[in-house]
């Protein structure tokens, strides 16, 4: 099972970047586009380390528990039964999905734990609601995706009992990404990894590995490049489309700008644009449904080169021009200095400001199955 090559032709990680800009002369990889502010990632470990952040509200915690519910993922398919349109998702938690569509089903970035390391805060955060559903009441599996190598998205305890439940299961990565899971007992022909554009097919989906805005690996100290490749995902499936994110910047803020650790909407100014996600969608067009993260963004002059808030979440979903949007990476882990519940304020106030619709850009509760028409 090896990525096809067709699409490596015409190149392109973004406008304005070559197929090989991501390439760093050494062997590792780079965010190739202006938008990625290095001078404000660089600061991430040596600020964000020592900013201090409030406990998560006893009311929060139990509004997260009292809104979550079970999978039901035979829901889907009997939807199947009248169009092979319907995609059922199922948000475990964070950045993990279960992904139902005709013709295979996908787990993406799984973090089944109790407890995450947070990247760049040198601690753990706790998990704010219990697990969705345990692996072995997962429906079967055709893949699992990740978009990077970052601890709270390649979750060695997840990986292992993964593994363990069913050996054959296929991993599909970013490059440099195989040797963290052959290391934790995936076999190495069950692990494809994948350039930026690269396509595979697997059962009756055609996936696509795409850019983002983001790190991981090893990150040199002065965050001009990553020993492993990052990226997002594209699911092609006979009638529909979804886009899977993972955790992805969009804009960095310029150095005079001063945000708010706790909301998204501030007097900041907005540095230039990452390009990468209106070509995804030119050259995926019609996305059906994409999986954007809303939260751990703040504080935003740290991390905003590499977390989206709200408002840069929607602005994605207007460059893809996708149908439908569904949030996550919030509400499960605090990694970020805002209180928990606040991406979802947050995000109303960018959907007003931008003119989008509930119906346009949603949020799922943890362990709902829900159908995407």
């Amino acid at each position: 099972m090896e990525p096809n090559d067709s699409a490596r032709k015409d190149g392109g990680a973004g406008s304005g970047a070559s197929k090989a800009a991501h390439h760093h002369s050494s062997g590792r990889f780079i965010n190739p586009w202006a938008s990625f502010n290095k001078e404000f990632a660089k600061t991430t470990v040596s600020l964000a380390a020592k900013t201090p952040r409030e406990p998560v509200k006893d009311v929060e915690i139990a509004a997260l528990a009292l809104l979550s519910s079970r999978p039901d993922f035979a829901l889907v398919r009997e939807a199947w039964m009248e169009t092979r349109r319907n995609v059922g998702l199922t948000w475990i938690g964070h950045c993990s999905y279960v992904i139902q569509m005709y013709g295979a089903t996908v787990l993406t970035d799984p973090n089944f734990s109790m407890k995450t390391p947070a990247p760049f805060l040198f601690g753990s955060a706790k998990r704010l609601t219990p697990v969705a559903c345990a692996i072995e009441s997962l429906p079967q599996l055709d893949f699992v995706v990740l978009t990077s190598t970052m601890e709270d998205k390649l979750d060695e305890e997840s990986i292992r009992a993964l593994v363990i439940h069913d050996p054959q299961l296929r991993f599909l990565v970013p490059l440099k990404t195989k040797p963290f899971l052959t290391r934790w007992g995936v076999a190495e022909d069950n692990v494809v990894e994948m350039d930026w554009y690269d396509e595979i097919t697997v059962g009756g989906v055609r996936v696509a590995c795409c850019p983002a805005q983001h790190l991981s690996g090893d990150v040199a100290k002065d965050f001009q490049s990553s020993s492993a490749l990052w990226c997002s995902w594209v699911f092609m499936g006979i009638r529909s489309r979804v886009y899977y994110a993972g955790s992805t910047g969009y804009r960095g803020v310029l150095r005079k700008s001063r945000s708010s650790r706790t909301s998204a909407s501030s007097t900041s100014e907005p540095a230039e644009c990452c390009p990468a996600f209106k070509e995804i969608g030119e050259r995926y067009w019609p996305i059906d449904l994409a999986l954007l993260p809303i939260g751990n963004y703040a504080p935003r002059q740290f991390v905003a080169s590499i977390q989206c808030d709200p408002r840069d979440s929607v602005e994605i979903f207007c460059d893809l021009r996708a149908r439908q949007a569904v949030a996550h990476n919030w509400g499960t882990f605090t990694l970020g200095d805002e209180e928990a519940l606040q991406p979802l304020r947050d995000l109303e106030r960018a959907m007003h400001e931008r003119g989008v619709s509930d119906s346009e850009f949603s949020v799922v509760m943890p362990g709902k199955t829900t159908l995407f028409y």
